[in-house]
C-alpha cells in the first residue's frame, strides 16, 4: 500500500479568521512578557498598559526613603515639585515602580506617567568608544541593568520604548559618580532627553528632532491614543524650554 501523505499544512493567510486572531493575541503576549515594557501579560490581568495605582511619597528627598503614607495622592492629582517618592503602576506580578523622583522635578501626574511605564525600565548598558555616547559600539563591554559602571565610561543605558539616557565619559565623567543602568533609567527623563538628545545640541539639532518627533507622536496623527498624547505632551513641554533661548539658558541639566 502506498505511504500515508501527511497534509499540507495551510499558509496562515489560509487559516480560519478566529485561530488567526488567536495566534496574534498569543504572540502580542509573549512579546510583551519577554521584553522590558509597560504591556507585560499577567494570568488575571491579561495584556494592556498598567494601570495607575497611586503616587506613593517618600521621606528625606529619596524615592527609596521612609513612607510617607498620609500624603500618597490620587493618579489624577498633580505631583508638585519638593516631594520625593514615585507612582506605583500596576498591581500584583505586573506591579512597578515608575518615575522615582527626588524633590527636584517636574510637576506631573502619575496617571500620565503609568501610561509611559515602560520608558522607565531598563533593557542594559550599551557602551561605545571615542569618548562619546554616539561612539563606535563595544558590545563586549555592554552590562546588565543592575551592574555599576564607571563614571569615565561612554555609552548610554538603553530604556524601554526607545528612551537613550546618554553618558560621554571620559573627561565629562570626572567629577560624576557610578551609576547604574536601572537607576537611571528609572528616574525623570530630562528636557534633552525627551527630544533624544544631548545637552550639547545645537538649536538646528533642537528643532530637526521636535519635528521628526512631532511626525509620530503628535495627536492628530496617533488620533487622541492615551499613551502617545502623553509622550507628546513630554516632547512639547521640553521643546518649549528648549526651543527658547531665554528659557534654554536658564535650563540646568544637573538639577533635573
Amino acid at each position: 500500500p502506498a505511504a500515508a501523505v501527511a497534509p499540507r499544512p495551510r499558509p496562515p493567510s489560509l487559516m480560519p479568521r478566529p485561530r488567526l486572531a488567536l495566534l496574534a493575541l498569543a504572540a502580542l503576549c509573549a512579546a510583551g512578557a519577554s521584553g522590558a515594557d509597560s504591556e507585560t501579560c499577567d494570568a488575571a490581568e491579561g495584556c494592556g498598559p498598567l494601570e495607575c495605582v497611586k503616587w506613593r511619597q517618600t521621606g528625606g528627598c529619596d524615592p527609596n526613603g521612609p513612607r510617607e503614607k498620609h500624603a500618597d495622592r490620587a493618579c489624577s492629582e498633580v505631583v508638585p515639585a519638593g516631594v520625593s517618592g514615585f507612582c506605583q503602576c500596576g498591581k500584583g506580578d505586573r506591579k512597578r515602580r515608575v518615575r522615582q523622583s527626588t524633590c527636584e522635578h517636574r510637576p506631573f501626574t502619575c496617571e500620565a506617567e503609568c501610561l509611559q511605564a515602560e520608558r522607565y525600565e531598563c533593557v542594559a548598558w550599551r557602551q561605545t568608544g571615542g569618548c562619546s555616547a554616539d561612539g563606535d559600539r563595544e558590545p563586549h563591554n555592554d552590562k546588565g541593568c543592575d551592574v555599576t559602571v564607571e563614571a569615565r565610561a561612554s555609552g548610554y543605558c538603553e530604556c524601554g520604548d526607545g528612551r537613550v539616557v546618554r553618558k560621554p565619559g571620559c573627561d565629562h565623567g570626572g567629577f560624576a559618580e557610578p551609576f547604574r543602568c536601572e537607576d537611571e533609567c528609572g528616574r525623570e527623563a530630562d528636557l534633552y532627553e525627551e527630544l533624544g538628545l544631548d545637552s550639547s545640541a545645537s538649536e538646528k539639532a533642537i528643532k530637526q528632532a521636535f519635528r521628526k518627533l512631532s511626525l509620530k507622536y503628535h495627536p492628530d496623527k496617533t488620533r487622541d491614543d492615551p499613551k502617545l498624547t502623553a509622550r507628546f505632551a513630554a516632547i512639547r513641554d521640553a521643546y518649549d524650554v528648549l526651543g527658547d533661548d531665554e528659557r534654554r539658558a536658564g535650563f540646568e541639566p544637573s538639577r533635573f
